[in-house]
């Protein structure tokens, strides 16, 4: 039987953080994050949502506060590999004087017939960012933070070197329910185009793991009509059909891809793999 993909746009994180739908009981123990609670066990505590800390608790949780000390470390990594910057790149201008004479203008008659190169100032690049946020019960709340921070840092150089980043969290999961064949896919944007960068706001919903477990877990209830009995699938990559999907989303304009990943190298890599694509685009 062929996998069925159910998308789910949730809109801006306060239509996400306003979702009414509930997450079954079953669910809930199900989700819980190494066994008891434990107060004095910080990252253990950001899965602890249910029932334990509500969900604007969670966003208080100490996870969000450390990604803002690590953009730092990571924007001094990123800032070689960032695309230079649209203002400072030449530019081919036909002018009544320059370096080069151009025969074919002037054969038509054009003033304007001398080639030369000039820096100046372009329009700002748009890019849409798709960041995969989440995973499954074995990644530790700290495992998450990386790609956020990664993704900040290197949207902050972005921004600094002439584009505009808009950024989507992605929740991707397959196999909801162990008897059936279907994958889910939900969207919510994290950073408008216009929006200034908080690392706050994007850090807790690309990286915190109670915001993931309390509405993240809501969006995909919202767009279930299922019965969630088993699980809510596991977690996965922006690849093969779901990309399809990223396609149809973005409306055709250029996008980019960041999968999630769960150590501080690996978060690097693969942001450092997007800026290359993005210097390699044109843009």
């Amino acid at each position: 039987m062929a996998t069925e993909i159910r998308v789910f746009d949730a809109g801006a994180v306060c239509d996400l953080l306003a979702l009414k739908a509930e997450v079954p009981k079953v669910l809930r123990n199900a989700t819980l994050y190494e066994g008891e609670f434990n107060e004095k066990d910080t990252w253990s505590l950001g899965w602890q949502v249910f029932g334990i800390k509500s969900g604007l608790q969670a966003l208080d949780h100490p996870v969000v506060s450390d990604i803002t000390i690590l953009v730092d470390s990571f924007r001094d990594e990123l800032r070689s590999v960032c695309p230079a910057p649209k203002s400072r790149r030449r530019a081919r201008i036909y002018d009544v004087d320059g370096d080069e004479f151009r025969d074919d203008l002037y054969r038509e008659g054009r003033p304007e017939c001398w080639e030369v190169r000039k820096r100046v100032a372009l329009q700002p690049q748009n890019i849409k960012l798709y960041v995969k946020v989440g995973g499954n019960s074995v990644n530790r709340s700290v495992d998450l933070c990386w790609t956020g921070a990664a993704v900040c840092a290197a949207v902050d150089l972005l921004e600094d070197a002439g584009y505009r980043v808009e950024i989507f969290g992605v929740h991707v999961s397959t196999r909801c329910c162990s008897d059936q064949a279907i994958d889910q896919m939900i969207f919510c944007k994290a950073k408008d185009l216009q929006d200034s960068l908080s690392v706050e706001t994007v850090g807790m919903v690309i990286s915190n793991g109670a915001f993931f477990r309390s509405y993240w877990f809501k969006a995909i209830c919202c767009l279930s009509d299922f019965n969630l009995t088993h699980s809510l699938g596991s977690s996965s990559g922006i690849t093969g059909n779901f990309e399809k999907e990223v396609i149809k989303h973005s409306s055709g304009d250029q996008y980019f891809v960041v999968n999630q990943t769960y150590s501080r190298e690996g978060a690097l890599e693969s942001v450092k793999r997007m800026m290359l694509e993005i210097d390699q685009s044109g843009l």
